[in-house]
This record gives structure tokens, sequence and C-alpha cells, in this order.
């Protein structure tokens, strides 16, 4: 009987186990997802501020320009440290994804306990 009380304590843990990787796989896949969106769009932004920037240097030494091209200048720098830093959100999120890993060996190794306790004599 203490065997198979034993045995059920770990299927309990593999259980356990399974459902924290489940939470960590989709806490990482959400995580990734939201990065990804967010450093497209700062992407897009600097793309768009960089193009428009390059319309604007042939005459940017006019008055009326400079400016316009110092506050797409700006906005440039801030994009490009905007994206970096939903660079660095992503890597984490990845890392995030990558240990989901870890609790779901250790459901099969519970699994593979649960399994000696209970089938052995």
């Amino acid at each position: 009987m203490p065997q198979r009380s034993s045995g059920i304590l770990w299927l309990v843990l593999a259980l356990l186990s399974g459902l924290v990787t489940l939470g960590v796989c989709g806490l990482g896949g959400f995580s990734i997802w939201h990065t990804h969106s967010n450093v497209q769009m700062a992407q897009a932004g600097v793309d768009r501020n960089m193009r428009e920037m390059e319309q604007l240097a042939p005459i940017a030494n006019l008055p009326q320009n400079q400016r316009r091209f110092q506050e797409l200048n700006n906005l440039v720098r801030e994009g490009l440290r905007m994206e970096a830093g939903f660079k660095g959100d992503r890597m984490v999120a990845f890392v995030i994804a990558g240990f989901s890993i870890l609790p779901g060996l250790l459901a099969l190794v519970f699994v593979g306990i649960f399994a000696m306790k209970r089938f052995s004599n």
C-alpha cells in the first residue's frame, strides 16, 4: 500500500509539472508574439521617419525645414532606442519560453517514477 500511495504522489507531481509547463509555454508564446509586434511597430516608425528624412535632406538647409529635419532626427534616435529595448524584451521572452522545457522534463521523470512505484512488485 505505501508503494501505491507513493506512486500516486509522484503522479500528482507530474500533473502539476505538466500544468506549469502549459502555463509557461502559453506565457512564453504570448510574450514572444507581443514583443515581436512591438519590434515590428518600432521598425516601421523608424523606416517611415528615415524615408521622410531622405526626402527632406536635399532642402534641409532651408530655415523652414531645419526644425522638421531635427525633429525627424530625434524621432529616429528615439525609435532606434525603443527598437533595441523591444529586441531585448523579445530575447527575454525566448528565454522564458525555453525554460518551459524544464517542468516538462520533470513531468516525464515524475511519470517514470510513478510507473516504477506503481508496477514494481
